[in-house]
């Protein structure tokens, strides 16, 4: 009668357990479920409560914890461990099933159709958009690659020729000289202001104990002026006036 009296406690009116009262039946029951079950898995051993792999008792696992015909049922209810022939490095993320659900976060260096078949070992079908790998790491810009220094150079000659050009020849004959006389430093500086890459070289153009490097954009700027002006003969010098670093250009060009 006593016993019947406890029970009675420990069941509400409708039938349903009073939590007022901790019912030892009912801490049995939780404590069964949170058990952990010893998985060996490929050798290695891994332990989870059985309330986690019960979530899903369709699955593999699932039915190692809810199917008493099952051998491994038996095992686990022994406190034994049960074998699993499959891959142990993929079982954490089997586990991430049970315990998290889905997506599956999985690490860059895991191959996820390899996970994917896995996974269907252990009676988990999942698409591949229920895997979430790491995003791709940013790339870095690829280094601009530098233009050569005669590209730039053959560049800037094209545009200080056209700078040279800008006044009409024709009207320099016959009553002018035929030379058209202009400081180079001053077309030099207009010219590297429109061409990209080329203020680096601006030191190197304008400098007196760089003569060679000079040298060589005037000679390609006269032959940028025989092609913009190919029916006439193009001529031109550059000399060095008193002062250093003052360069004076004469450009001769044949009256038709």
């Amino acid at each position: 009668m006593r016993s019947q009296h406890l029970l009675n406690r420990w069941i509400g009116v409708r039938g349903a357990v009073s939590w007022q009262v901790r019912s030892p039946i009912v801490l049995l029951c939780v404590g069964a479920m949170t058990t952990p079950v010893r998985l060996n898995v490929g050798g290695t051993e891994f332990q989870v409560a059985k309330s986690t792999l019960a979530r899903h008792p369709q699955t593999l696992l699932g039915q190692f914890v809810t199917n008493e015909s099952t051998a491994e049922y038996q095992l686990i209810q022994q406190g034994q461990p049960v074998f699993i022939d499959a891959d142990p490095s993929l079982f954490p993320y089997v586990l991430r099933f049970y315990r998290h659900g889905t997506p599956i976060l999985v690490d860059k260096s895991v191959d996820a159709r390899q996970l994917q078949q896995e996974l269907g070992f252990f009676g988990i079908s999942l698409a591949m958009l229920h895997l979430q790998l790491p995003p791709e790491p940013e790339k870095p810009p690829e280094p601009v690659k530098k233009p050569h220094k005669l590209d730039v150079y053959q560049r800037l000659a094209k545009v200080f020729a056209q700078m040279l050009l800008r006044r009409d020849f024709d009207e320099i004959f016959p009553d002018h000289p035929p030379y058209e006389e202009t400081c180079y430093s001053t077309v030099l500086g207009e010219a590297i202001a429109e061409v990209d890459d080329a203020k680096e070289y601006r030191q190197q153009l304008d400098d007196d104990v760089r003569y060679p490097e000079r040298q060589l954009l005037l000679v390609m700027v006269e032959e940028e002026l025989r092609k913009m002006i190919p029916t006439r003969h193009v001529e031109l010098k550059a000399w060095w006036q008193d002062m250093p670093g003052e360069v004076e250009l004469r450009v001769k060009v044949e009256r038709p």
